[in-house]
């Protein structure tokens, strides 16, 4: 690929292919080079990924690679200041933003893991009505195991949430931890209905909205 040096010519289809070929491109950083195009020549294209952008896309939008988010929306660099106000909001723990957007946080010691979307975690969220990511995995089947459950699943497991005293407490994907802390604020309110645990092994959908249905 060939670098236009006349950087405030840069189109937005020139930026997509480049951010693309990043990793094959000797002496320039992608992040970088975003910062430069957006700060220096008000280039409102140009966004650079990190953490919180692309756990933004991943999650509560639902998009699963760079190219596809970089297509969907137009002015990317705003896009970029709302997706960091959010972010940055509950990163240092603002009220307002104290019961959303947990995906994008860390589920274990030592910030190995992102919850990303799981159950327990989406289960608190106050976006769960609108969240376009958590729609995409409303039939993932979740198996609900305490110290009684004997269950043999003959039908592919996207998550295992741990209970205590039939309370969500932890959340495992494909055999992984992912969640250890989202449980913590839930309480003896926030148990699950026997008929629902008898069941072992239910859907993402019957999960998180299941003490809505209860209400109706």
């Amino acid at each position: 690929m060939n670098i236009d040096k006349n950087y405030s010519s840069w189109s937005k289809e020139f930026f997509i292919n480049f951010y693309t070929n990043g990793l094959k491109l000797k002496g320039y950083s992608e992040k970088a080079t975003a910062c430069f195009l957006q700060q220096g020549f008000s280039n409102t294209e140009a966004i650079p990924i990190d953490t919180w952008i692309e756990t933004f896309f991943n999650y509560p939008l639902g998009i699963n690679e760079r190219i596809e988010f970089f297509n969907q929306f137009n002015n990317l660099g705003k896009l970029e200041r709302l997706i960091l106000l959010s972010s940055q909001s509950n990163k240092t723990n603002m009220k307002t933003f104290f019961d959303v957007l947990w995906c994008q946080r860390y589920g274990t010691t030592g910030n190995k893991q992102l919850r990303g979307i799981n159950p327990i975690a989406c289960y608190s969220c106050r976006l769960k009505h609108t969240c376009v990511g958590l729609k995409k995995h409303l039939d993932d089947l979740v198996y609900l195991k305490n110290e009684n459950s004997n269950v043999t699943a003959f039908v592919p497991i996207e998550y295992e949430c741990l209970l205590e005293n039939n309370v969500l407490k932890k959340c495992k994907k494909l055999d992984i931890l992912v969640d250890e802390f989202s449980g913590y604020n839930l309480t003896s309110e926030d148990s699950l209905p026997q008929s629902l645990i008898n069941q072992g092994i239910i859907s993402m959908d019957d999960f998180v909205y299941h003490n809505e249905e209860e209400c109706e």
